[in-house]
C-alpha cells in the first residue's frame, strides 16, 4: 500500500471492553483495509500520536506510535504495495 492511496490513519484509544487499536482506510481499495495489513493484530496501549516516514530507506511508508508510559511501536513496511506491515 503506498502511503498516496491511504485515505485516514487512526490509533484508537482503548475503552472498556475494547483495546486500543488502529484503523486504515485506504481511498483506492474503496474503504477499511485494516484487516487487509493485519493492522489489526496490533494492540496499543494508550496511544498518542503516529508518525508515517520511510525509516528503514526502502522507499515504503512505515509507522511509528506513542504510547503513554511505553515505548514507541515502530510498524516496518515489509510489503511494499502488497499490502503487509511487521512490527518490531
Amino acid at each position: 500500500m503506498t502511503a498516496g492511496s491511504i485515505l485516514s490513519l487512526r490509533a484508537n484509544q482503548a475503552t472498556e471492553g475494547n483495546c486500543g487499536c488502529f484503523e486504515i482506510w485506504a481511498a483506492k481499495a474503496g474503504g477499511d483495509v485494516t484487516k487487509d495489513v493485519r493492522l489489526d493484530a496490533v494492540k496499543l496501549n494508550q496511544p498518542r500520536a503516529i508518525a508515517v516516514a520511510d525509516i528503514d530507506g526502502n522507499g515504503d511508508a512505515d509507522l511509528v506510535v506513542t504510547q503513554l508510559g511505553g515505548a514507541p511501536l515502530v510498524l516496518r513496511n515489509e510489503g511494499g504495495n502488497k499490502k503487509q506491515l511487521d512490527e518490531h
